[in-house]
């Protein structure tokens, strides 16, 4: 991008209105959320690979993370995917 970590962190601030931590987990779990409901595959895998798939290496950083942004967990979310589409 031709630019250093400060102007990026800056640049994401004014025009997010978050830090670049706060910006990349929401990619993160918009990405991860995209993968489970188009994917039922990977609605089997541990908490820890879910978390992986998004680049966290901790599940538990993962899940507070995750219902941090969500408002549920990681596996409620998985459960009530697996509802809907099962209507």
């Amino acid at each position: 991008m031709g630019t250093n970590t400060t102007y990026l962190s800056k640049g994401i601030k004014e025009w997010k209105q978050m830090s670049f931590s706060e910006y990349t987990n929401e990619l993160r779990i918009n990405y991860i959320i995209s993968r489970l409901s188009e994917e039922r595959k990977i609605r089997a895998y541990t908490t820890q690979a879910i978390g992986e798939i998004g680049g966290y290496k901790n599940a538990k950083s993962f899940i507070r993370i995750f219902k941090n942004y969500t408002g549920i967990t990681p596996y409620q979310f998985i459960e009530k995917i697996s509802k809907e589409n099962s209507i």
